[in-house]
């Protein structure tokens, strides 16, 4: 496939001739993926939820790509961007040339049969491919957990809708600012985010936003964000440096029942602990494992970072997923076992493993 035939994402705009078309497919392919109480070994694979962030289930990316399938057969019109001035991703942008070229090639090897294109686009590609293998460890260059345009529904459902200000740290690209002010438009939100590119988007959901690391703001940075009614912390925290010493800080300048939401993954998780027993601590680009984490939190352990940094927690949920293909219960009798023989109870830690992450609410004493 090349540039004529090949969408990305969800950027597609057709005549209803395509759509009807693509329906026609989709259908089929909702009706596998939806079936209930006889599930086939299909409908299990199109319903497993991938390492995308939110875990996003694989049928959803294979209904993104049926517009590439249709477009592959060659019978429709197509209009096409130039790609010298489309935008790249941090990983392909680097060999933005190659990439163009290899798509010439790609073009006229379509069109005119020749091998050499062949051999030409190879070439290239056998360059290019290595470089950019989702294998190789980013550590050197990944500045945190890769942006997406997803927001968290359990934060969202505890910001209630008359807010005035709130200040989001970790806003990537501004989606749950956007998702919320379209219920309380008036609501001043500013999102601040240590990557540029995420605050260029930002700052069209926003009321305001800024790249900073909010580590390194001065007094007199912070001051400025003050007051504010709510501060969130969507999957934040446990990124930083020190976010006990942030939440103190937050709280000398907070008014009594100003609130901090965060959302914080739990290392306590059946996964977690079954990865860790076998050694397979290995970090990765999202997710539990997350190779930016610095810090790792259980239930017990959120508790007392906002209880001992002035705060009291009116609110938590666990947010359980199901993991298609992996039977978690096998795991509780040995979570119980060890539970155990630690003296503990063994089913507030079988409980305590469910949660992949935790959301809270803490509110200033």
């Amino acid at each position: 496939m090349d540039s004529r035939n090949i969408v990305f994402s969800n950027y597609f705009a057709a005549k209803p001739r395509f759509w009807r078309a693509w329906l026609e497919l989709t259908e089929k392919l909702f009706a596998i993926a939806e079936q209930q109480g006889n599930e086939d070994e299909l409908t299990q694979q199109l319903s497993h939820k991938t390492a995308y962030p939110g875990a996003v289930a694989r049928k959803v990316f294979v209904v993104e790509g049926i517009a590439s399938l249709l477009l592959s057969q060659n019978t429709w019109k197509t209009e096409i961007c130039n790609p010298f001035i489309m935008n790249w991703s941090n990983q392909m942008g680097q060999f933005k040339q190659q990439a163009i070229i290899a798509d010439a090639l790609k073009i006229a090897m379509t069109q005119q049969g020749f091998p050499e294109y062949t051999a030409a686009y190879n070439q290239i590609r056998q360059q290019v491919f290595p470089k950019t293998s989702i294998h190789k460890p980013q550590e050197a260059i990944m500045k945190q957990t890769p942006a997406h345009d997803l927001f968290n529904d359990s934060i969202l459902a505890m910001l209630v809708p008359d807010l005035e200000k709130v200040v989001e740290v970790g806003c990537m690209r501004g989606t749950l600012a956007k998702e919320y002010l379209k219920t309380n438009p008036n609501c001043q939100w500013t999102g601040i985010d240590i990557d540029e590119e995420n605050i260029q988007i930002a700052n069209q959901e926003c009321t305001q936003a800024f790249c900073a690391d909010i580590e390194r703001m001065n007094d007199a940075e912070l001051d400025a964000l003050f007051p504010a009614n709510v501060w969130v912390f969507g999957d934040v925290l446990e990124h930083l440096r020190d976010p006990w010493q942030l939440l103190r800080k937050l709280k000398s300048r907070m008014e009594p029942g100003n609130q901090v939401i965060a959302c914080i993954p739990n290392a306590q998780h059946w996964s977690f602990q079954a990865r860790l027993n076998i050694g397979e601590f290995k970090y990765e680009d999202s997710g539990l494992f997350d190779r930016t984490h610095l810090r790792f939190f259980t239930r017990k352990t959120i508790f007392e970072m906002f209880e001992t940094t002035g705060f009291h927690i009116d609110t938590a949920i666990s947010r359980i997923f199901n993991f298609p293909g992996v039977d978690a219960d096998k795991y509780m009798p040995h979570i119980r076992g060890m539970a155990i023989a630690s003296g503990a109870d063994p089913e507030q830690a079988a409980k305590d493993a469910m949660a992949f992450q935790y959301v809270i609410r803490a509110v200033a004493l």
